[in-house]
């Protein structure tokens, strides 16, 4: 840490404050100190305060950023046919067209035969799934594409019961 911080304006009377920035490993906490009262010693006193306690922190911040990483590893499209309700991190423009066939037939599928409530696909580029239960349709498309039908199967149960516990029960 060294005392050239950057000078950042903060409120309607833009009061000048020094923005300390440390890091370490993927923890960063960022400090707004003010102008007059930083040093070098000051600098290293919050070093020595901060260091033994991220790292007892930093794990638990790795462990959670990897949870969220393999989260962003689906895109869903929820739909509600009795309330229009939409859910949807399916970006319509960034999508394969071969995708949105697939999706576009698993939809037919579940129209013309009432009794199939589950879809599985396996494409080049991951899979795509899709459940259906009462008029809700939800659609999940991973881009996992060494998985095997065990382990989406299993993201899928695990999905369910986090954002629709009670809707699409096995």
């Amino acid at each position: 840490m060294t005392t050239n911080t950057p000078t950042i304006f903060v409120g309607p009377d833009t009061t000048q404050y020094h923005l300390v920035i440390f890091r370490h490993q993927d923890c960063i906490c960022l400090f707004v100190v003010n102008l007059g009262s930083i040093t070098q010693s000051f600098l290293d006193q919050v070093k020595d305060i901060l260091l033994p306690n991220l790292g007892f922190i930093a794990p638990i911040v790795n462990a959670i950023s990897r949870k969220l990483v393999k989260v962003d590893q689906f895109h869903y499209l929820y739909f509600n046919h009795m309330n229009l309700a939409l859910k949807n991190t399916l970006e319509n423009n960034a999508l394969p067209n071969d995708v949105s066939q697939v999706l576009n037939k698993m939809h037919k599928d579940f129209e013309i035969d009432k009794n199939l409530n589950e879809l599985y696909i396996g494409t080049q580029n991951g899979w795509i799934v899709g459940k259906k239960s009462d008029q809700r349709e939800f659609y999940i498309v991973f881009d996992q594409k060494t998985a095997t039908l065990l382990e989406i199967a299993e993201e899928v149960k695990k999905l369910c019961s986090s954002y629709f516990k009670d809707i699409f029960l096995d």
